[in-house]
């Protein structure tokens, strides 16, 4: 799995044809952001 962030949103790639769209302005806060992304690295980068 690979991702990839916008300003505005984050994308993860499940597959080379598959991606969920994550918005950025769903999360609570930076703390809540930054602890997706946190999470999000230990998955690798597109």
């Amino acid at each position: 799995m690979k991702w990839r962030q916008s300003e505005r949103i984050i994308l993860l790639y499940l597959s080379d044809a598959m991606f969920q769209m994550v918005p950025k302005r769903c999360f609570d806060g930076p703390a809540q952001l930054a602890a997706f992304l946190e999470h999000v690295e230990t998955i690798g980068r597109a």
